[in-house]
């Protein structure tokens, strides 16, 4: 009994919604809070509250999911987060007024698994902190002013990441990124998606609204389920033959005139491909799979060799 009490000690909380979450937690809504009681909270969300202030949060020292999204924090009250080193999710999204991750404020977050940073103002972060994130799988870093990815060379862990709606025009810090399955770049300034090339286990990726022309580098991407590759400047596609995988291929307003290749995605269900320089449409006459098929605004008006296949499409522009 006299080490619990020398254990023991009242907590406070700056932020009277995140006092009032940890309450709810504890079911007790009136009374001093002890640590000995914060100990066993593993979750905590504080969402949309106006929250500046997470003085006292660092108390929460098992916590393993935190969201804070939605809040108006700053990076000055983050330094508050750096003692939680059980965290596996951080989710900080939609504080545009944090702009930086002060260096440090991750470094003891060993197992943090998924990292949520969109729409924070961000336009880098510490190279030296991420390298602790030995465990990171997730990222997202979207709506923000990043220009370089060169903080993500040493998260050799990363599957998911998230950057669309920035300003990355250089990809390649994420070209020894092995196990990368997921990759979201749309909206960028990226020209070359050579970074892409050998990665085996992707499965989806979005680079719509670039600048591409190139898309080789996926041709041993064979796990490819969803491509979206729209608004570039892509000609051929030939990288995509026999990727048996994939069921959503977006393709639409690119430089494409020929579409050989595609007629051996026998799996595809979405297909976009309006808004090209395409005259032969018979080699996707036979993707008996296809529920949606956008073709209009080509270098023809005549889609007869599609009639056919056309009777069991949900949706369509022909």
């Amino acid at each position: 009994m006299k080490n619990k009490m020398l254990y023991d000690r009242e907590v406070n909380f700056k932020d009277r919604a995140i006092e009032f979450e940890v309450r709810k937690k504890l079911k007790k809504m009136q009374g001093p809070i002890m640590f000995s009681e914060t100990i066993n909270i593993y979750e905590l969300e504080v969402i949309s509250r106006g929250t500046k202030d997470l003085e006292g949060i660092e108390n929460l020292v098992n916590l393993e999911r935190l969201s804070l999204y939605s809040n108006n924090l700053n990076a000055m009250t983050l330094r508050h987060l750096s003692g939680l080193k059980n965290l596996k999710s951080l989710d900080l999204a939609d504080n545009p007024s944090i702009m930086e991750i002060p260096a440090g404020t991750l470094d003891e977050m060993t197992e943090l698994r998924e990292l949520v940073l969109d729409e924070t103002g961000i336009y880098t972060l510490d190279e030296i902190m991420m390298e602790k994130l030995i465990n990171l799988e997730e990222i997202l870093i979207e709506d923000n002013n990043i220009k370089n990815l060169n903080f993500l060379i040493s998260n050799k862990a990363l599957k998911k990441f998230l950057f669309r709606n920035n300003r990355v025009s250089d990809i390649s810090a994420i070209k020894d990124l092995e196990n990368l399955d997921e990759v979201w770049g749309a909206n960028n300034e990226i020209s070359s998606i050579d970074a892409l090339e050998n990665k085996r286990d992707l499965e989806y990726i979005n680079f719509e609204n670039n600048f591409i022309e190139d898309i080789s580098p996926l041709k041993n991407s064979y796990k490819l389920e969803t491509v979206y590759l729209g608004n570039n400047r892509i000609a051929n596609v030939d990288a995509l033959q026999d990727k048996k995988l994939i069921k959503s291929l977006e393709l639409e307003e690119n430089r494409i005139t020929n579409i050989e290749s595609l007629s051996t995605l026998e799996a595809v269900e979405r297909l976009y491909l309006n808004k090209n320089n395409i005259k032969d449409f018979s080699p996707i006459a036979n993707l008996k799979n296809l529920e949606t098929l956008f073709v209009s605004q080509n270098q023809t008006s005549n889609f007869d060799v599609l009639h056919e296949i056309g009777l069991n499409l949900r949706n369509k522009d022909f």
